[in-house]
């Protein structure tokens, strides 16, 4: 029913008119029979091939988070000739259609409103199990071929059309004579900047071999609605549902003089309005949270029953990778369901930076295929002298677009790193490699990443599990360092080492669902390490500090590798050979 009133209107224009809870219901978009698979995902199908306002859902990393913006929520449209009066609204649009014969009016009843526009990235490091595994997605094939034509011929203008206002101020002016007012164009500045960063950004192929086919998209402006404020931080990983736009007169409007820098257009970023959306978290939302109590639990008795057999088979596996060196492999597995837990005075407590060194570099990639096999998220960053002085390793702000580019460092919650230094060689570092260097020191040593906002540094935390890989001793320093010793010939192509898909399937839920435990120390046990750590000290009293939290940290998550949520005198003595391994 439309408003009949101002106030009805700006009361009706607060709320979300019940449309996500609609959405919702029809498709049950968070349950894991919903109808998630029925929604053509931008993550798999080139965006060309997606129909314009047509429901689409985009898994990604929110990379830059822009100033809110204004648009006309409900605008009143007038019909030339008799004079009728009909409310409508420009939500989850970019342009709105104008019959022919009416016009669109500033009123008393028209009502702005705001969005909040976020720069969303696909995430980085994907591994190319983890669409199916979420429910997968729409492919080319099940886009009808005259949808899409129907986006080709609105270059041609075969029908009036109006912008969406998206101002800084909301101070909108409409035209009643225009049919075409320009609201919303980008600038030129923005325009260029935006379609340079999307084609000299490396596709997914490029910078990941062992990346599948996905879809052409690198970057989309997603826009929440319905929040004062962005409920979502900076590399928050989620999953968007809602209405695609990429109407090609977005990107041939002329510049709006009221248009700020901070929208790219549509050819360089298409645009999802969204209606719905769901974080995926430490569970990935492929295994069951700690929060579902009985479906956690049920999930966690279901793996300790035949753990003995995933546990060892897993590390057989990583073993043969490594070359036979089951000690690495032990340690390698802690690196993968490490994670960050608490900060507690300025210390991250549970991150574990792990080192491999004497690894020869044709085996880093058999590592990180390895690492892409096994989690949802594994980023490749080959560390060279020239990547160093070339390369962007922190975000960095352009105050000319307003836009946050996106740095090697930049990756979302959860999200392993592998740095690769394998084929370092010698050479001099520029002012910019120093600050590189810093940066990447930075995340293994505290977990914290600086954005460079060119005139200050803000430092985010992070939560980017690191494993630096190096042929002898390694510029970096990590919390854990051990040699590789290679007994066996490690293979030369990862695929080699086929696996059944219900065990890898099982390894990927056990390593999932180990990453989300807490481990607690009863009083009794803590005696019993501050006991150990006071005979330590005696037999070696320049023992550092570090050295003993790191016995700690192994203990801890050797007892979650075993999926226990309480530390045990067995575990702590479990980590005694790894300790001395501690280069």
């Amino acid at each position: 029913q439309e408003p009949r009133s101002r106030q009805q209107a700006f009361a009706a224009g607060k709320s979300s008119w019940g449309v996500p809870e609609a959405f919702e219901a029809r498709l049950r978009l968070n349950s894991p029979n919903g109808g998630l698979r029925r929604i053509p995902s931008l993550n798999d199908t080139r965006s060309e091939l997606i129909p314009h306002q047509s429901l689409v859902r985009f898994r990604c990393m929110v990379q830059d988070i822009l100033d809110p913006e204004f648009y006309t929520g409900i605008y009143e449209e007038v019909n030339e000739s008799s004079g009728a009066k009909t409310l409508k609204t420009a939500k989850y649009k970019d342009l709105v259609d104008v019959p022919e014969g009416s016009v669109i009016q500033e009123t008393r009843n028209s009502v702005t409103l705001s969005r909040i526009p976020l720069f969303c990235v696909p995430l980085p490091g994907e591994a190319p199990w983890l669409s199916k595994a979420l429910g997968g997605g729409a492919n080319a094939e099940d886009v009808a071929p005259a949808d899409v034509k129907q986006r080709e011929k609105r270059k041609r203008g075969s029908a009036p059309r109006v912008g969406t206002p998206e101002k800084k101020t909301p101070t909108n002016q409409h035209s009643g004579s225009s049919k075409r007012n320009r609201f919303g164009a980008p600038s030129e500045a923005q325009t260029n900047s935006m379609e340079s960063e999307a084609s000299e950004a490396p596709s997914h192929e490029e910078s990941n071999p062992s990346r599948g086919t996905i879809g052409s998209v690198k970057g989309c402006m997603v826009k929440l609605y319905d929040q004062d404020t962005s409920p979502l931080k900076v590399c928050d990983v989620i999953e968007v549902v809602g209405v695609f736009c990429a109407d090609p007169l977005l990107s041939s409007m002329e510049r709006d003089d009221g248009f700020g820098p901070f929208n790219p257009p549509a050819s360089a970023a298409p645009r999802v309005h969204a209606i719905s959306y769901r974080r995926l978290g430490a569970n990935w939302s492929i295994v069951p949270a700690p929060k579902a109590k009985d479906v956690f639990k049920r999930k966690l008795q279901e793996l300790c029953a035949s753990l003995k057999g995933i546990r060892q088979s897993l590390l057989s596996h990583i073993s043969k990778v490594l070359g036979g060196d089951n000690m690495a492999a032990e340690t390698l597995l802690l690196s993968l369901i490490s994670r960050v837990h608490y900060r507690k005075v300025g210390h991250a407590v549970g991150k574990f930076s792990l080192g491999l060194r004497g690894v020869p570099p044709s085996l880093a990639a058999q590592i990180h295929a390895l690492m892409q096999d096994l989690l949802p998220a594994a980023k490749y960053i080959e560390i060279t002298i020239d990547s160093l002085n070339k390369k962007a390793m922190m975000p960095v702000k352009d105050y000319n677009t307003n836009h946050l580019s996106q740095g090697e460092l930049q990756a979302g919650k959860g999200t392993h790193m592998l740095l690769d230094e394998t084929r370092l060689g010698e050479g001099k570092l520029s002012a910019k490699g120093v600050k590189n260097f810093k940066a990447v020191q930075q995340v293994l040593s505290e977990q914290k990443l600086n954005y460079d906002f060119q005139f200050h540094n803000i430092t985010f935390d992070a939560d980017t599990p690191m494993l630096v890989l190096s042929k002898g001793k390694s510029i970096f320093k990590c919390d854990c360092t051990i040699e590789l010793k290679i007994k066996n010939e490690p293979p030369t192509d990862y695929k080699a080492l086929r696996v059944d898909p219900k065990i890898l399937r099982t390894w990927r839920e056990y390593l999932l669902v180990a990453r989300q435990l807490e481990v607690d120390i009863s009083p009794d046990m803590s005696k019993v390490i501050q006991n150990d750590i006071i005979a330590m000290r005696k037999a070696n009293p320049q023992l550092d500090q570090s050295k003993m939290h790191m016995r700690l940290g192994l203990s801890r998550l050797a007892a979650i590798t075993f999926l226990e949520p309480v530390l045990t005198k067995e575990r702590w003595g479990y980590t005694v050979p790894l300790y001395k391994y501690i280069a």
